[in-house]
């Protein structure tokens, strides 16, 4: 997995195998000294991120930094009163699959109600607390890159 972290971050995700939140678990921690912890991308198909309000997680089919929004990738914007508190004010918000929707403290996708993000061309264009870009390619199993980044300041 490439890891693109901006300065002074620190969270952690949780990956899954399986859909819901299930199979075989992956834990990773970021610091602002760096990365303790990675995931195959291929492997995972849902997680759950642990962090303080204001962070912002892009989810990337492409590993390059150049032409990446052409390819699929989703966008996690974590805002305050958004998913599961924990302790020290952290939240917790969950995807219970890479490639639909749900709300951030959903546990399982509804079968019989399955529901897409926000498709946006653009990242200035999204909107909610999460939205991407939608292609043939399917994010569960084909992540090859996350940035992680404070959530921009509004009116930019």
């Amino acid at each position: 997995m490439r890891w693109d972290i901006a300065p002074n971050i620190s969270c952690e995700l949780f990956t899954f195998t399986g859909l819901n939140i299930s199979g075989r678990r992956s834990h990773i921690q970021v610091f602002p000294s760096g990365v303790e912890g990675d995931v195959d991308g291929a492997d995972v198909r849902s997680l759950y991120i642990v962090c303080p309000p204001g962070l912002r997680f892009i989810f990337k089919t492409s590993a390059s930094d150049e032409r990446w929004q052409e390819m699929p990738w989703r966008v996690v914007d974590v805002h305050p009163g958004r998913g599961t508190p924990q302790p020290g004010g952290r939240l917790e918000v969950n995807i219970p699959d890479l490639d639909l929707y749900t709300e951030a403290d959903a546990l399982r996708v509804d079968p019989d109600l399955p529901a897409t993000y926000a498709h946006v061309e653009r990242i200035e264009d999204g909107v909610g607390w999460t939205f991407g870009y939608r292609g043939a390619l399917k994010l569960k199993g084909n992540l090859r890159a996350i940035r992680i980044e404070r959530l921009p300041k509004a009116g930019r």
